[in-house]
């Protein structure tokens, strides 16, 4: 008996609203959110109380600081996320506590290595700029956060193997609401006081995570000994090598465009910049949540070697995160231009200018984004790092005669360009080899990602 179109709109209601990753990713979503109004809205107060050049110099110390930090980040926390998840499905909570042992230990030799060529290489370097010794002073005191940064990761993976996704969220909103306070109150007593602001924000946002994330850790893995560490060892390192190359070459590239900018141009087109590229992660907001939450699913899938289950994630995956690029890319060609105004000022609408030019290259990359963890949960990383590089080796090819040109719009044209290149080498190079289509699947039983 056909079913009424009131039954047939009831049954779809029921199917998406018991979707565990759609509950999941929602409340995510809804914390993401507010994370990041808070963090415009921090921009905006420090833009507009300290003015486009003054705030360019923040931007400009804090960037040659985290090139360093990002750049030696051997980014642990997928590592762990995969051997931790992957063993915890298998029930070897032993050798789930030896991976996190090893992939802390790791991390902690990577943040003392990266606070010492900090302070070795960033202020001979940046103080070659315009206001080099007010630079030298910023950089000397944000260098103090590096470590705070780097080792929160890791604590942070306990919340994604466990799945506690939504007490990440809150916490890092937490963290946000507070440093909006005490940044806003900071900013009226100069470019020193802001810098130990971030600093202060760092040290807190790891005592919290990192806290509650070694509680999770602990609890969930209680009565469990660590042992075979050699051997976890010689694991997590060639994993760690292909996924942080990627990540340093990906690190890199993000603050490259700042520190271009800032030799080439004046610190006030460093501001733009930065704002138009915090502005167009607008568009990575509604999928970020789903990318979070599915990835350890597909771990998992693919652990149990259910390769039906992988395929139709990442289809449904590109079809949801598609449409609202789409839907974001329509309003910000209708009101981008208002937007930024009421938000920033009359004096950064060049902010719009290249928010157009970026949310191109943002939309291919969100629609996108789930090659890279394909290429984890197979165990192929070394693929996402050949396209990584092609990527980062012609846009800055082209982004230097970009940038001395046009400044900051050189490298808006630059940011996207390198991702066009990255989508092309993705599709036409690494799915191949990893066996995967675009085109989904059709489910076969099991948790589907309806949205």
């Amino acid at each position: 008996m056909k079913q009424s179109p009131f039954a047939q709109v009831k049954k779809i209601t029921t199917r998406v609203l018991s979707s565990r990753v759609l509950r999941t990713s929602s409340v995510v979503f809804v914390g993401n959110g507010m994370t990041l109004a808070v963090a415009i809205a921090t921009s905006a107060l420090l833009a507009r109380l300290l003015g486009p050049a003054p705030f360019g110099l923040v931007i400009l110390a804090m960037t040659s600081v985290n090139v360093i930090g990002e750049f030696l980040d051997v980014r642990t926390s997928e590592a762990l996320i995969r051997f931790m998840g992957q063993a915890l499905a298998r029930g070897e909570r032993d050798a789930a506590l030896t991976y996190f042992a090893v992939g802390l230990a790791l991390d902690g030799l990577v943040a003392a290595l990266a606070v010492l060529l900090a302070l070795l290489v960033v202020p001979p370097v940046i103080g070659t700029y315009e206001n080099g010794a007010v630079l030298q002073t910023l950089v000397s005191i944000y260098v103090i956060s590096v470590p705070f940064n780097l080792l929160q990761n890791t604590f942070e993976s306990a919340f994604h193997t466990f799945k506690r996704f939504k007490l990440l969220t809150a916490l890092t909103t937490i963290v946000q609401v507070f440093s909006l306070v005490l940044l806003a109150a900071l900013a009226t007593q100069g470019l020193i006081a802001v810098t130990w602001g971030y600093v202060i924000c760092a040290g807190v946002s790891f005592v919290l995570v990192g806290g509650v994330g070694a509680a999770i850790l602990f609890g969930g893995l209680r009565g469990a000994r660590g042992r075979a560490y050699r051997a976890a060892w010689r694991q997590i390192v060639p994993f760690t090598f292909h996924t942080s190359l990627m990540g340093s070459l990906k690190a890199l590239a993000v603050n490259l465009d700042i520190l271009l900018l800032g030799a080439m141009r004046p610190a006030g087109e460093v501001t733009f910049f930065k704002l138009a590229r915090s502005t167009v992660n607008l568009m990575a907001l509604p999928v970020a949540p789903v990318s979070t939450v599915i990835y350890p699913l597909l771990n998992e899938a693919q652990a149990r070697g259910d390769a039906a289950r992988v395929r139709y994630l990442i289809g449904q995956f590109m079809r949801y995160s598609a449409a609202l690029a789409a839907a974001i890319s329509l309003v910000f060609l209708v009101a981008l231009d208002e937007l930024v105004a009421l938000v920033y000022g009359l004096n950064y609408l060049p902010v719009a200018a290249l928010v157009y030019i970026m949310m191109i290259g943002t939309a291919l990359e969100v629609v996108m984004g789930w090659v890279r963890k394909a290429a984890l949960i197979y165990n192929r990383p070394s693929l996402v790092t050949y396209s990584g590089f092609a990527s980062f080796t012609l846009r800055f090819t082209a982004a230097v005669p970009l940038i001395y040109a046009l400044g900051a719009v050189g490298s808006a044209i630059g940011f996207t360009f390198g991702i066009v290149v990255s989508v092309l080498v993705n599709v036409v190079y690494v799915l191949p080899r990893l066996g995967l289509s675009p085109l989904a699947a059709r489910p076969r039983g099991g948790e589907t990602l309806k949205v």
